[in-house]
């Protein structure tokens, strides 16, 4: 293991200044972007006249004047599939925030079909289990997983259960 710090510099992916939506990747985990750090995320995008408060308002690069923008934060994280011994898992974006649904693709690494009818009950380590479907050839289950927990770069692992959770 290295003892090398994790960076706790804001690593900006994407601002959206119509919607208020910043995305971004903090290394060394769980992160709030304070009041300064908002602040200078739209000065950079190229905005003016910025005002925060409850409320964040700003003319955007292009010249809209947009008024009582809610800014919703969107903390990144890495996740790493990690197969159960005898299963292929993969996902289709390994770049999550909480809150996001994301899909992994689970199959056995010899090729058998899946016989078993998983469900919903099954879990996942880094959210909620909300639907699976089995494929055609029943060789691979399709998962969705609703993203929430994470506080860190972390492994996704699922485990596989019949049946589903009941709607409460």
């Amino acid at each position: 293991g290295s003892d090398a710090e994790l960076s706790n510099e804001v690593e900006v992916q994407s601002v959206n200044t119509s919607t208020g939506t910043i995305t971004y990747y903090v290394e060394s985990g769980k992160y709030e972007l304070t009041e300064e750090d908002i602040y200078a995320i739209l000065k950079d995008e190229g905005c003016t006249n910025i005002t925060s408060g409850t409320t964040w308002s700003y003319t955007t690069k292009s010249g809209l004047n947009k008024t009582d923008v809610t800014i919703t934060q969107h903390q990144v994280y890495e996740i790493t599939a990690k197969a159960n011994s005898g299963e292929t898992l993969t996902v289709d974006d390994t770049t999550v925030y909480n809150g996001q649904e994301v899909t992994f693709t689970l199959a056995n690494e010899s090729g058998k079909e899946i016989t078993a009818d998983y469900g919903t009950n099954s879990t996942c380590s880094v959210g909620e289990v909300t639907k699976i479907v089995k494929s055609d050839d029943k060789k691979s289950l399709t998962i969705t997983v609703e993203i929430n927990g994470l506080t860190k770069d972390s492994e996704a692992s699922i485990t596989l259960a019949t049946g589903d959770k009941s709607e409460g």
